[in-house]
Parts: C-alpha cells; sequence; structure tokens
C-alpha cells in the first residue's frame, strides 16, 4: 500500500519504521533510496551496468531525511513504497 506523507522520508523505503536519521542513501535518477536498501541497490545497479543512474551519495555526516530535504525542499511531498 502506498502512502504520501508531507515530510520526505524515502521513496523506496525498506519498513514503515526505519529511521529517518540514519545517514547514508543514494538517488538513483529521481528516486531517493533508503540507507537499509542502498547495498541491495548498489549490488543490482552493479550487476546490470546501471550505475550511471547513481545521480548522487548522502554523506556519512547527514541524516538520510535532512539529505533528502536539501535536494527536494522541506515541503516535499513523497509517495513511500516498499523496496
Amino acid at each position: 500500500m502506498d502512502k504520501t506523507f508531507p515530510k520526505p522520508l524515502a521513496d523506496k523505503w525498506v519498513e514503515a519504521g526505519a529511521n529517518p536519521g540514519t545517514p547514508g542513501g543514494i538517488l538513483v535518477a529521481s528516486k531517493a533510496i533508503c540507507p537499509a536498501c542502498t547495498p541491495r541497490w548498489l549490488e543490482n545497479l552493479k550487476r546490470y551496468g546501471e550505475e550511471n543512474h547513481i545521480k548522487a551519495r548522502c554523506d556519512e555526516r547527514t541524516s538520510f531525511a535532512d539529505w533528502v530535504r536539501s535536494l527536494r525542499g522541506p515541503d516535499a511531498a513523497i509517495t513511500i513504497t516498499g523496496c
């Protein structure tokens, strides 16, 4: 079930209770991928030679939620779906 939230968490989020304060994550095309899902996404992107779709990476000093807000703005509505 998709849900729309007024504050950005992730387009692909591993579980509803995941912590948006965790650092890490990547932007693939226009999809924000949470820190928990990033390793699997990186593996699959490499397997299919699609690493060029990675547009940005969150550094380890910034929370994922803050990073997404910096990319999209503080009031961006994000649709959350399973990974």
